[in-house]
Order: structure tokens, then C-alpha cells, then sequence
């Protein structure tokens, strides 16, 4: 039997965002909203760090996320508690085989698909948003490329009390992910960049 998990990416890119939608449940929804400086998540103002959070929610769903903290919105370097970060949530009766290189893995995952390509390096372990994360990422553009990408990751990491035996996931396994992954994110760029030429052109004629 194949295990469900949920995951959000969230974060302020401007202002506080999720990719949720109203299929997610409520409770997952409204965990990922670290923005109010809430120590136990993310600190206002925030510094450049990282850190991993696991917490049994109400639902008995374990919350796993990482968070990248110091990143600015896209359009300002306001102080605040500025962030990035994924959020998986398992099913209570869920176990994470090898705990330690699931944690790295995700750490891995989220800096190579999500924060090399929608964030910048401002210096001094800052990084910022770039303009282009509100529309792949938070207007769900890229939620079908991130969600399988996920599910091929993680799946191996995961078990329930009748699955016995359960492979872990390959080094090949996460590069094909990647690589996957980062051409979507390459090719729905080239179409962004297009229409941008295009609305330029139309600009100048009007």
C-alpha cells in the first residue's frame, strides 16, 4: 500500500506565502505560517541559519520541516521573520527509517530545487527572493513537478508498521529527481521570458 504525505513550501517572498490550496487540510494550511516571529519556529527579525522542526500536530500528523531563515522578501530587505522553508507532513502511524540522512536529504532537496533557483545571494549569509518565486512556486505553477519529485524522494524513507522492507533511496535516484525537476523549472522560465519579450514588444507598439 502506497503512503500518502502532504508537503508545503512557504516562506515571504512577499509577504507571507504558501503553495497550499484549499484541497490541503486546514491544519496543514495554517501550520505554515511562521511569519509572526514565534521563537519556536522562526525568530523576528530573523539572522541567516537553519534549523529542522518535527512536531506531532492535534491530527497526530508529524509536521517535519526545514527552514532556511535570513531571506528577504523579493522587493525589500525588511527586518522581520523572514524565511524559507518546506514542511512534509506523514501520517501518525508513518516511521522515517535512517532519521538522520532524512534530514539531510530534505535539507539537500530544498537547497538544490527551491533556494538555488528562486533565491539570490546578497552576501553576509543573506539571501533574498527572487520575483519569479511568487509565480512558479506560490501561484502553484510547479506544484505537480514538486510533488513528484517529492514523492520519488521520500517515499523510500517511509514505512508503516506492515511494511517490513522498504529500499531507501539512491544517490541515482535523487540525481534523477533533481535533474528532472530542474528542467521543468528551465523550461517554464524560457515561457516566462517569452511572454516578457512579448508584452515588451506589445508595449512599445501601443
Amino acid at each position: 500500500m502506497s503512503i500518502k504525505f502532504n508537503a508545503i513550501i512557504h516562506g515571504c517572498p512577499a509577504g507571507q506565502q504558501s503553495n497550499a490550496t484549499n484541497t490541503d487540510p486546514a491544519e496543514f494550511r495554517s501550520y505554515a505560517d511562521f511569519h509572526r516571529g514565534n521563537s519556536k519556529y522562526v525568530e523576528s527579525p530573523s539572522k541567516p541559519g537553519a534549523k529542522f522542526i518535527k512536531e506531532i500536530l492535534p491530527s497526530g500528523h508529524l509536521a517535519y520541516t526545514f527552514v532556511r531563515t535570513g531571506v528577504f522578501e523579493a522587493v525589500s530587505s525588511r527586518p522581520g521573520s523572514n524565511y524559507a522553508a518546506i514542511t512534509l507532513f506523514l501520517p501518525g502511524d508513518v516511521k522515517i527509517q535512517n532519521e538522520e540522512e532524512f534530514k539531510q536529504t530534505l535539507k539537500q532537496w530544498f537547497e538544490i530545487n527551491i533556494l538555488n533557483n528562486f533565491t539570490r545571494d546578497i552576501g553576509g549569509g543573506w539571501l533574498k527572493w527572487t520575483r519569479d518565486a511568487e509565480y512558479y512556486i506560490f501561484r502553484n505553477n510547479l506544484d505537480a513537478q514538486i510533488g513528484e519529485s517529492l514523492v520519488k524522494q521520500f517515499l523510500p524513507y517511509l514505512s508503516t508498521p506492515e511494511q517490513a522492507n522498504t529500499s531507501k533511496a539512491t544517490v541515482k535516484d535523487f540525481d534523477d529527481a533533481t535533474q528532472k525537476l530542474q528542467a521543468e523549472i528551465h523550461a517554464l522560465e524560457q515561457q516566462l521570458a517569452a511572454k516578457r519579450a512579448e508584452l515588451e514588444r506589445l508595449t512599445k507598439q501601443a
